[in-house]
């Protein structure tokens, strides 16, 4: 068998600045196997710094002296020149000092008890414009004295003139709490003479506030209504029992049954009283005409029985209508009255456009015109039957707008 090679020559690699070492003799090296065969070179990955090249250079092994510069660096990775690191970034963030946030602390202690210092003046503050006396001027005590009353106080005085007016048993009496007694006394006992003056079925405290606009109320007026349904008189009702064929459609009730088995017949009247006040310098005064043509239904009766040259003067609510059926006249226009209490009593006349009144109401006329709305109106007016042998109802005259003597002028017809 051969002897085995004789092994390569160790050395070791000086460092710069020291003395030269000894080196081993050089043995004779044996030949070294032929070069592989060339390929193309394969693209090299830049590896990190401390990572060990996976074929190390050759080492050259020579006597080096202290005088000698240090022998260069062999190149890394195979790349023929050592690779520059990048350290700017961790430069940056290792020269990035810390924020200073020695002085953000005292700045908000210092927010809080300036907010705590605020909040204790104005609670101070507040309870010492609490119990400072208000000054307040006359003028302006006798403004807000004034608006309470029309929003509310006039209330209490209203019901109070209403329960004195209705608890009074005569018509002298009465006259007491009205607008205008003097005038209004003698057609007061001509009323109450035929009845007894008695109000108890509509009790001032069964009244409530109606709302009138305030531009109304700024004027003086007010107005409480009393608005009582029909009650059902149970112990007075008969129903009669209708047959099957009745029950069941198959024949119509006869007359008699119709009439009988009504509910009307046996439930008593609906009440509707409006109770209008005017303000005076001796307080509020009841306006006695609005009062007993709205609770006794006068304008009804006046409709339901016609006589010839019979009049009466009513307030109503009026507005521009189509005339009834078959009762059309050229040259005239025709008007809807109604009670502003009841409003199913109501009637239609004829008015000459050409006269006085139709001048007056021709502002609420809408029929033909660009307004094209209708409306209606308060008024007082006076209604006549005519001499006719069947009598038709005419407006004979017309007072004025709104009604007389609590909005109205009987001075000025077009106000």
């Amino acid at each position: 068998p051969q002897a085995p090679p004789a092994p390569e020559p160790v050395g070791a690699i000086p460092e710069a600045g020291l003395a030269a070492v000894s080196v081993a003799e050089p043995v004779a090296a044996k030949a070294p196997p032929p070069p592989p065969p060339e390929r193309a070179p394969e693209p090299v990955a830049v590896r990190p710094v401390d990572a060990v090249p996976s074929r190390p250079a050759p080492v050259v092994v020579r006597e080096v002296s202290s005088l000698d510069e240090p022998p260069p660096i062999p190149p890394r990775h195979g790349l023929g020149a050592p690779i520059i690191e990048d350290r700017s970034r961790e430069k940056a963030v290792s020269e990035r000092k810390p924020r200073n946030t020695s002085l953000l602390i005292p700045i908000i202690i210092m927010l809080v008890l300036l907010l705590a210092a605020a909040g204790v003046w104005f609670i101070f503050s507040k309870a010492s414009f609490a119990n400072a006396p208000v000054t307040i001027s006359a003028d302006e005590q006798a403004r807000v004295k004034e608006e309470e009353y029309l929003r509310s106080g006039w209330k209490t005085e209203a019901v109070a003139v209403l329960g004195r007016f209705l608890n009074a048993e005569t018509a002298e009496k009465k006259s007491a709490y009205v607008l205008n007694p003097a005038e209004e006394l003698p057609v007061m006992k001509a009323f109450y003479a035929s009845r007894k003056a008695d109000d108890s079925d509509a009790p001032a405290i069964a009244f409530a506030a109606y709302p009138l606009p305030e531009s109304d109320r700024r004027r003086g007026m007010f107005m409480m209504m009393y608005d009582q349904p029909p009650q059902l008189k149970l112990r007075e009702a008969f129903y009669p029992l209708p047959t099957l064929e009745v029950q069941n459609g198959l024949e119509d009730p006869d007359m008699l049954l119709s009439s009988a088995a009504s509910a009307s017949n046996f439930a008593s009247e609906q009440i509707k009283v409006q109770a209008m006040f005017k303000r005076t310098p001796q307080g509020l005064k009841l306006d006695w005409p609005t009062f007993v043509q709205t609770k006794y239904r006068t304008f009804r009766d006046f409709l339901d029985s016609p006589a010839a040259s019979k009049s009466g003067v009513f307030r109503v609510l009026i507005q521009e209508d189509v005339p009834d059926k078959g009762k059309t006249v050229t040259g005239s226009r025709a008007y809807k009255v109604y009670d502003p209490g009841n409003v199913t009593d109501f009637s239609r006349v004829n008015v000459a456009v050409d006269s006085d009144t139709g001048r007056s109401l021709s502002e609420i006329n809408w029929i033909g015109t660009k307004n094209s709305r209708m409306d209606w109106r308060t008024a007082t007016v006076e209604l006549a039957w005519s001499t006719d042998a069947i009598p038709q109802l005419t407006l004979k005259r017309f007072v004025c707008w709104e009604f007389l003597g609590l909005g109205g002028d009987a001075g000025v017809p077009g106000k």
